[in-house]
């Protein structure tokens, strides 16, 4: 089998094993120095991202991502409710297959024991 019977991959060498790749950025360590000054300071100018905002064009834009997750939130909301309403009706439609199948079975089971108490007779 193996040379020596031994297992190709002994208990010591095992190969590392690999994960899958992150589908997050790797965030570098923060540079030497001033922990807690990651970025350089740039002057203020209004209206580009990763600059400082005003109070005003802070409220602005939480109100506009407040709006947008309330549009986000009736959409998915109409969604369950419309998939709510779907269950309902198949399980409605599953009792009621049930009951006939149940139905069937008992009217079989009747019609093959009437044909056995028939042929028996004769």
């Amino acid at each position: 089998m193996y040379p020596q019977g031994r297992h190709p991959v002994s208990p010591g060498t095992r190969p590392p094993l690999r994960s899958p790749p992150s589908p997050f950025p790797v965030i570098p360590p923060p540079p030497p120095g001033n922990p807690r000054r990651r970025f350089p300071q740039a002057p203020h100018q209004p209206g580009q991202p990763g600059f400082k905002f005003t109070v005003a064009e802070s409220c602005d834009r939480i109100k506009d991502e407040f709006q947008f997750l309330q549009a986000q939130y009736h959409s998915l909301k109409v969604e369950y409710d419309k998939l709510a309403n779907e269950k309902t009706e198949m399980q409605r439609h599953y009792v009621m297959y049930y009951e006939m199948s149940y139905g069937l079975n008992i009217e079989m089971h009747k019609q093959v024991k009437s044909a056995l108490i028939a042929l028996n007779r004769e």
